[in-house]
């Protein structure tokens, strides 16, 4: 049986769109208990073909009888319970404008904005606070292609419409232009390290924020890099070569077993994840009920927490240290940081939405650590889903600790006369 790829990721996505709406279902109609020879995955499937499938649910094999059965009950469950609001729709059509980071190790930002405009590129004003920027990003006024605006917070990300390509942009091909995503950019842009200071960034493949850290640096300082996997280092490599990165040094290893602790005053630690926060990818394994993911994902919060246990131990002179994840999963998060305080009494969290001015979207409630934690939410700040904790050390002077962010200057480009 030849199964088309294209046809299953429909399937799926369309799954996920409904998987909340068919929690409540299955819950109220006791469908499993009443058909417990069904696998639960399976009726997911069934429920989401019949009830939103243009094709509807076909077939007479027993398991899709037995879910057909239950359609006249389900349509008046959706209508006394109003589920239609539950659809995960806003999150998998959300909109998500493309980011492209100017890498200042090649380039500067003001050649990059004289390129865009001789190419008819029409660069928008930079609003004055976070909330007109999503405003702007979300109105008609960025719907051309050629439209582009600076973004509110970090000067050297640019935010295009999300159909504009540059493939053949001299600029993108060579790297001086870097896809990336606003909510990635954060995690360098929080650790902030000062030119001719040593970083460290433990889980550094592919090399996309180590690049950041770089620019950011100035190339100046020392820049560890390292990771175990060794396919990933070595496209890594080559992408910090193509990146003009040169204060790095790589190491293909485990970061617990990185020998050289003494001089490092910046951790960044964005450890492999279930990556349940990217917007494009499929998320067909991350039911609740699913246990093979909930293994998966304990197995995955140990290891962070491992990690960011020695982190805050193993380093004598590390002052900041910043945790990021792309899981929507408060396991991987929130969990992780509690645990990490409740046992490193020398380190506190900053409150990260103090930073990142005008920014709302904080920690999951119920954990200790929710209210310093930011959380980039997809369908409100239109990157994919994101997770960052910012640790600094206690006695760090307060001028030190508390940094307020001020809005940054369009930079001015004149146009060439015609």
């Amino acid at each position: 049986m030849v199964i088309n790829k294209l046809t299953l990721n429909a399937v799926l996505m369309n799954v996920f769109k409904w998987e909340k709406v068919i929690d409540v279902l299955v819950e109220k109609s006791n469908i499993l208990e009443k058909e417990n020879n069904m696998d639960r995955d399976l009726v997911y499937v069934f429920i989401t073909e019949m009830m939103w499938s243009k094709f509807g649910l076909k077939g007479n094999a027993k398991n899709i009888l037995a879910i057909k059965k239950y359609k006249n009950e389900f349509l008046k469950l959706m209508k006394e319970n109003d589920l239609e609001k539950l659809s995960g729709s806003k999150y998998t059509k959300v909109l998500k404008p493309r980011f492209f980071r100017v890498n200042t190790l090649m380039t500067t930002i003001e050649e990059i904005l004289e390129k865009l405009l001789k190419l008819k590129f029409k660069k928008l004003e930079s609003p004055k606070s976070y909330a007109e920027f999503l405003e702007l990003i979300k109105s008609d006024k960025f719907k051309p292609k050629n439209v582009f605006v600076q973004d509110v917070h970090i000067k050297e990300l640019l935010v295009f419409n999300s159909k504009v390509k540059f493939y053949e942009l001299e600029e993108y091909n060579n790297g001086s232009l870097i896809v990336q995503d606003k909510a990635s950019c954060l995690a360098a842009y929080l650790l902030n390290p000062e030119p001719n200071s040593t970083v460290l960034d433990m889980c550094a493949a592919p090399g996309m924020k180590t690049s950041h850290l770089a620019a950011i640096m100035q190339n100046k300082g020392k820049l560890y890099a390292v990771d175990r996997c060794k396919d990933r280092f070595n496209t890594m490599q080559k992408m910090l070569e193509r990146y003009m990165v040169q204060n790095v040094e790589t190491f293909n290893m485990d970061a617990l077993t990185f020998p050289y602790y003494d001089d490092v005053k910046y951790i960044l630690l964005d450890p492999s994840c279930s990556g349940s926060g990217i917007v494009d990818r499929v998320r067909n394994d991350s039911s609740q009920q699913n246990q093979n993911f909930q293994m998966r994902l304990k197995k995955l919060a140990n290891v962070h927490a491992q990690l960011l246990n020695h982190a805050l131990k193993s380093y004598p002179k590390l002052e900041r240290l910043v945790y990021s994840t792309c899981s929507a999963n408060h396991e991987e998060n929130e969990a992780v940081v509690d645990e990490a305080l409740s046992v490193n009494g020398k380190f506190k969290l900053l409150d990260c939405t103090k930073i990142v001015k005008g920014w709302t979207n904080k920690g999951v409630p119920g954990f200790d650590c929710s209210e310093m934690c930011l959380n980039a939410v997809p369908s409100d700040d239109c990157t994919n889903g994101f997770f960052i904790a910012v640790f600094v050390r206690r006695d760090l002077e307060e001028k030190v600790v508390v940094k307020e962010e001020k809005n940054i200057e369009d930079i001015v480009v004149k146009e060439e006369k015609r």
